[in-house]
């Protein structure tokens, strides 16, 4: 039970602290560093990784057959995105 809280309590500090690099990269300061499409590129790769994060610990879906699905849906979906977004 204690572990259980404990991972909780980290992956929500991932969550936060990702949600704060993400705020970088809607700020015009890093638009002189990277293009604009890099810069939409790594966010969504934030928010494709914070997605599987609560996908898989607060929706639950460690340790069930459907978690191998959700992270492929998650990595093909993600791909496609940047793909997208880089071309």
């Amino acid at each position: 039970m204690i572990a259980a809280r404990r991972r909780v309590i980290v992956v929500y500090g991932v969550l936060v602290a990702l949600t704060l690099v993400a705020l970088v990269f809607t700020t015009g300061s890093v638009h002189e560093v990277l293009s604009p499409r890099v810069a939409a590129a790594c966010a969504a790769v934030i928010a494709f990784g914070k997605a599987a994060l609560v996908a898989m610990d607060f929706m639950e879906l460690r340790g069930t057959p459907l978690q191998r699905w959700a992270q492929v849906w998650f990595v093909v979906v993600g791909l496609v995105c940047i793909v997208l977004i880089l071309r």
